[in-house]
């Protein structure tokens, strides 16, 4: 089963954080920032692999 984008870059996250140990929610908060902070294009690009996010990648600024 093929997830849909979104769920594809929360599960690449979620298995980045999978052995953070936070103490309470504003560590868990910023270490689901500073994984957020790290999504480049070209890494998104890879973990959804789709042409039309492709697309709106090589127009995106961010």
């Amino acid at each position: 089963m093929v997830l849909n984008p979104i769920e594809q870059v929360w599960q690449y996250i979620k298995r980045r954080l999978r052995w953070l140990l936070p103490k309470n929610l504003d560590e868990l908060r910023a270490a689901l920032y500073a994984e957020i902070g790290k999504l480049s294009k070209p890494i998104i690009a890879s973990i959804a692999r789709r042409q039309y996010i492709l697309v709106a990648l090589s127009v995106a600024s961010f």
